[in-house]
């Protein structure tokens, strides 16, 4: 019943920060991908002839079919990184005094969450197109069922690791207060 009380006395859960992936990395991918499919078309319009030639000799009895092929494949990849850029900006991560909060989704949401008391480790890194943009990646190493949790293309990627290792181990030090009674 102690317990009990002590939990009631903890201070409500507030929310330390909330964000998503950066949209300026989510849409340099698939740009990069439309400029680069676009110059090679539009530069060597003969390795397009040529893609489409090899199709229709791979399957004659298609040979309409099999010169859009190349075009397809461009369509599929372009495809590809828009369905990327489609899910970093309908991600949200939102972490509390108590948790840390992951929800996603483009057609059907989902929501998990990690207790801040089960962080283990927290790492923050940045690749070469995430330093042009001025954001990073905050990894969190965890003892949760989720396993390790990573998060990319973050504004203020620092600022974001220094909070919720902060708030982690407030969060450990209050569950440690209220065992040790």
């Amino acid at each position: 019943m102690d317990v009990l009380n002590d939990r009631q006395q903890l201070p409500p859960e507030t929310t330390l920060w909330s964000g998503s992936p950066s949209k300026r990395v989510a849409i340099l991918k698939p740009l990069l991908v439309a400029i680069l499919i676009a110059g090679s078309f539009i530069y060597r319009p003969d390795a397009w002839t040529f893609a489409a030639r090899l199709c229709a000799s791979l399957y004659p009895q298609q040979a309409d079919l099999a010169s859009l092929a190349p075009a397809a494949f461009a369509g599929l990849v372009l495809s590809i990184f828009i369905y990327g850029y489609a899910v970093a900006v309908t991600t949200n991560y939102i972490c509390t005094s108590e948790r840390l909060i992951i929800q996603k989704g483009l057609l059907s949401r989902s929501e998990d969450e990690i207790e801040l008391y089960r962080v283990i480790d927290i790492v923050q890194s940045s690749h070469i197109l995430q330093m042009l943009v001025g954001v990073g990646s905050v990894t969190i190493k965890n003892t949760d069922q989720t396993g390790t949790v990573t998060m990319p293309s973050i504004a203020s990627a620092s600022r974001v690791r220094n909070v919720i290792r902060s708030a982690a181990e407030n969060c450990k030090a209050r569950r440690v207060r209220v065992f040790a009674e």
